[in-house]
């Protein structure tokens, strides 16, 4: 979950267990298709994915020690590192943004037009 204040990124936090997520927001940071600034200054939480294609999941999972078992598991545990530097070198993308204003919160519509990324 991204949260947004006047537009600008403030916090970054997975689903954890559905109750309690870790909080990712300087990786997040680094991942480029992730905006740390919106077009419009607006206080917005936005849910959606981080993942990785099934050929870079390839590539990278060729050059580890331990092999992953899907580029879910992937991306999940990169995602939580220590480090956010390895987060920045992962070809990291997202998709399936959805969000609400924390105004409003039956709001619900599409957002990557909206964030216009």
């Amino acid at each position: 979950m991204l949260y947004y204040e006047d537009g600008l990124l403030v916090r970054a936090v997975t689903r954890g267990n559905g109750y309690v997520g870790n909080d990712v927001t300087s990786n997040v940071r680094t991942i480029r298709e992730v905006p740390l600034r919106l077009k419009r200054a607006v206080t917005v939480a936005v849910r959606g994915e981080i993942f990785l294609t099934r050929e870079d999941f390839r590539q990278l999972n060729s050059t580890m020690e331990i092999e992953y078992a899907n580029p879910r598991n992937l991306t999940a545990g990169t995602i939580r590192r220590i480090r956010s530097s390895e987060v920045a070198r992962l070809p990291c993308v997202s998709s399936s943004m959805r969000g609400s204003s924390l105004t409003d919160r039956c709001s619900r519509r599409p957002m990557r037009n909206f964030l216009m990324i």
